[in-house]
């Protein structure tokens, strides 16, 4: 099949733009040039995802490229971890930002990483090591794969957010989660339904994951160590409340780049 044939079939029977369709394109056939559209392409390729498409057309592109770039990273990523959305990589360049060069951590704990984007990024940015954790072992794997692509120093732990750090006694510097905050009830868009719920949904209008992670980072989280949340833009009244609920932390809330709050930021009151 010829590429402007295979756009055209695309560009019908999905929501993708030209352009997504050329992307596409480009990334599964590796072009280094300007795609020709009477490039002949590989029907054993192109076949599974028309067929894909035509049962899913709201399937996302990035599931079928199969990689995504963030802060100018390559990562693998499959249905079985979170796509990365820009108000992550806002988080990770927070945290750059604003503390790379004033305060010395040594060493990550990325909780419920999925894809371990967050994790990885800031281990290469910081040269500090970095722990992988999540409960899902297919999204541990895809994790590894992505700490040996990108070359950092890691280690993988498979956990039900904090339960195995208990056990270990470790005690971490910089800690970050993207945890499961849409509540069953919250309105939600067609595009999601293709990533893992449990990496998307959680009890309490998504307020579940918070408190039990809260509930124990006193003794994961080191005498000086910061812990940052990516959060919910829908309930963040409900965030405030932690300030009553789990009086041994301070508290900062800051707003994304579409002034929404998106992120909480955790550190130990000097008691």
């Amino acid at each position: 099949m010829k590429a402007y044939e295979f756009l055209r079939i695309l560009t019908k029977n999905s929501k993708y733009d030209y352009f997504a369709s050329r992307r596409l394109i480009e990334r599964l056939f590796s072009l280094k040039y300007e795609l020709s559209s009477e490039l002949e392409l590989d029907d054993n390729i192109l076949q599974p995802i028309l067929k894909t498409i035509k049962n899913n057309p709201n399937y996302p592109i990035d599931y079928l490229i199969g990689e995504v770039t963030f802060y100018k990273l390559k990562f693998k990523i499959t249905p079985a971890v979170l796509i990365p959305r820009q108000e992550t990589e806002e988080l990770v360049d927070l945290i750059i930002k604003r503390y790379a060069s004033t305060k010395k951590f040594t060493n990550i704990l990325d909780i419920g990483t999925g894809s371990g984007v967050m994790g990885i990024s800031l281990s290469k940015q910081l040269n500090i090591p970095v722990t992988l954790s999540d409960l899902s072992v297919p999204a541990l794997k895809v994790a590894t794969l992505n700490a040996k692509h990108n070359n950092v120093d890691y280690e993988i732990v498979q956990s039900d957010f904090l339960s195995e750090f208990l056990r270990s006694k470790k005690t971490f510097d910089l800690i970050v989660s993207n945890p499961p905050y849409i509540g069953t009830d919250d309105e939600i868009g067609e595009e999601i339904k293709y990533e893992p719920e449990m990496a998307l949904f959680a009890p309490n209008n998504g307020m579940e994951p918070y408190y039990r992670i809260l509930t124990n980072l006193s003794k994961v989280l080191s005498k000086d160590g910061i812990a940052f949340f990516e959060t919910s833009a829908l309930h963040h009244d409900e965030y405030l409340k932690f300030k009553s609920f789990f009086p041994r932390f301070n508290y900062e809330f800051l707003k994304d780049y579409s002034n929404k709050w998106r992120f909480m930021i955790v550190t130990k009151k000097n008691i």
